[in-house]
């Protein structure tokens, strides 16, 4: 019964790895163990048959055939320790191999027997109520050569297990090294003591090989097992990312975003589908950087060029705005956005970014700002018509004197000797007193005027002066100190010079207009400018009026709102969009004693210029 049931289980497990191998055929491995396993059941099924043949010449007969399952075995065993392992030196293997071989040759030829030159008996041997048979006669010299072939096969596999050993692979080495190492010696000490007569069994190499069998089918079984598993974690990483990329498809056509991808090395590109619709160019084979670059408007490229080579240099996010012309002559807005990637030494190989249509946005703030030009320009015109009457009266100062020169120059030309040097003087007063009506109407004439916002740089100083200048006489007429504290080493800042005295003229005519009811000695406007961080400077309009009433100050930015009964609630909004729109901020707070303070911020010139 062992015998049948040993070699019906190589046979299942050859049937097994041999289907294995028909489904994969560049998995060597499982072939030839199908090979090893068959040859090992022939063998099994022969050394039965060898154990119960009932004359010299049939058990003579099978042992010479048994050398052909041996070959066989031993041939796919050396080809799968190679294969399996990857390792094992070639001159032992193929010394083995042909060493073998010779046997196989030797074996049949006529009137050869591999094992015996001549047999004289058989021995029975009694085991579990069965007989054996144990053949004995004179051993055959010639098989010296499968001996040391069997050596030198030995020595192959156990050369192979080391080296596998080393490479850190050493389950696999201990079990199919080992294992074939050690199920060889067993079956040579096994016949080893049955020819010596120590033992009483018959020969059961079979079951040395079917353990050698078993031991390369778990590992191979093994191998099976974890490559199920990673085949599994392969599909559910594919389905993950097939998810993963249908919702980055949704997020981008969602957003209309249009991905890119350039090789910093090669300046390969990849771009995305909805990249190429955004810039209406059909799909290239193989997409550089330039073929995209030189779609951008001439204007813009030098900017993006700076941007893009920060980005690369530095590990600076890459954000641009820039133009494209279209195919059909349009031009649309395009924001870019991207990082660079880097290598595992730190290299800079990969930029990798998105961009978006902002066509629309760039029209909606367009339209936005000039609807902030025309509520400035209100604005202006309703802060002048607030100052008239001062206007009126710092105008009528520079007339009322020009006219009472030009009496005192009619007079003295009807003397019969005109005073020329008096003439001269009151001619020059008469000039003086021209320019600064003219600087009085030239300053109405620049805030009346409807103007787009211009940046550029300015001094802080110098721009408060003009504006105090023209709200001084009010000033004096409602008995307040008007004070400024302009560092004179303070930076040029970077602002619109007419909307920049909207603000301020809007902020002291609101000071003032809070101190209506403080008394005379408490009557003071601070306007001052300090640096806030390297790049912003923060103005002040300070006052000692009443102060913002509680509950108000987070409502005093809304339109429409208003804490004077006159009042239209714009002035503070506009204010705080045309500051907005320099880049700034604006906030008020009552002060510790007396009045509020309002604070917005500047770019400097230098924060402020762009590239």
């Amino acid at each position: 019964m062992l015998w049948p049931m040993a070699a019906a289980s190589s046979l299942t497990l050859a049937l097994v790895h041999f289907r294995r191998w028909l489904g994969k055929r560049d998995e060597w491995a499982n072939l030839l163990f199908s090979v090893s396993a068959i040859a090992t059941a022939v063998l099994t099924v022969m050394e039965l048959m060898i154990a119960r043949s009932q004359t010299i010449a049939q058990y003579a007969a099978l042992v010479r055939w048994a050398i052909a399952p041996l070959w066989f075995l031993t041939v796919s065993l050396i080809g799968f320790v190679r294969v399996y392992f990857g390792t094992g030196r070639t001159w032992l293997m193929l010394s083995s191999l042909g060493l073998w071989t010779l046997t196989v040759i030797v074996n049949f030829l006529p009137g050869q027997n591999l094992v015996y030159s001549a047999m004289t008996g058989l021995r029975a041997v009694e085991i579990g109520g069965s007989t054996f048979f144990v053949g004995e006669g004179v051993d055959n010299p010639w098989n010296t050569i499968n001996y040391l072939g069997t050596l030198l096969m030995l020595a192959f596999v156990v050369d192979a297990s080391i080296s596998l050993w080393r490479h850190g692979m050493r389950r696999r080495a201990v079990v199919v090294g080992g294992g074939v190492t050690f199920f060889y010696v067993v079956a040579g000490v096994h016949s080893a003591l049955i020819e010596a007569g120590l033992i009483e069994s018959p020969y059961m190499i079979g079951f040395s090989y079917l353990a050698i069998v078993v031991a390369m089918s778990s590992e191979l079984s093994r191998d099976l097992t974890r490559a199920g598993q990673v085949s599994r974690q392969l599909q559910q990483s594919e389905r993950g990312l097939r998810d993963s990329e249908e919702r980055l498809q949704l997020a981008t056509d969602s957003a209309g975003a249009g991905l890119w991808s350039i090789d910093l090395r090669t300046q390969r590109l990849w771009v995305s589908s909805r990249l190429n619709k955004l810039f209406q160019v059909a799909p290239l084979v193989q997409s550089t950087y330039t073929d995209y670059f030189n779609l951008i408007h001439p204007e813009d490229r030098n900017a993006v060029r700076r941007a893009a080579q920060r980005a690369t240099e530095t590990d600076t996010p890459l954000l641009a705005e820039f133009r494209i012309g279209l195919p059909d002559g349009n031009l649309r807005w395009i924001a870019v956005r991207s990082h660079r990637r880097c290598n595992p030494s730190g290299d800079p190989d990969r930029m990798m970014g998105a961009v978006i249509d902002i066509t629309e946005r760039k029209y909606a703030e367009a339209e936005a700002r000039r609807h902030l030009e025309e509520l400035a320009h209100m604005g202006r015109v309703s802060t002048m018509g607030e100052l008239t009457a001062t206007l009126a009266h710092e105008l009528n100062q520079p007339l009322g004197a020009i006219l009472r020169n030009s009496e005192a120059a009619e007079l003295l030309l009807q003397a019969a000797v005109p005073d020329l040097d008096e003439l001269r003087a009151i001619v020059a007063d008469i000039r003086k007193d021209d320019e600064r009506a003219g600087n009085v109407i030239d300053r109405l004439r620049a805030l009346l005027k409807r103007h787009s916002l211009v940046l550029e740089p300015v001094e802080l100083g110098q721009l408060v002066d003009e504006v105090v200048s023209l709200v001084r006489a009010d000033a004096i007429g409602r008995h307040i100190r008007l004070e400024t504290d302009i560092p004179a080493n303070l930076p040029l800042v970077q602002c619109d010079p007419v909307h920049l005295q909207q603000v301020l003229l809007n902020l002291i005519s609101n000071g003032m207009d809070a101190m209506s009811h403080a008394q005379d000695e408490y009557r003071r406007l601070v306007v001052s400018a300090r640096p806030a961080g390297e790049r912003m400077i923060e103005v002040a309009v300070s006052d000692c009026g009443a102060g913002i009433p509680p509950g108000t100050v987070s409502r005093l930015f809304e339109p429409f709102f208003t804490t004077k009964a006159s009042g239209m609630g714009m002035g503070l909004p506009i204010s705080q969009t045309i500051i907005a729109a320099h880049g700034g901020s604006m906030r008020a707070e009552n002060n510790a004693t007396l009045g509020a303070t309002f604070y917005f911020t500047l770019n400097t010139a230098t924060a402020g210029s762009m590239d």
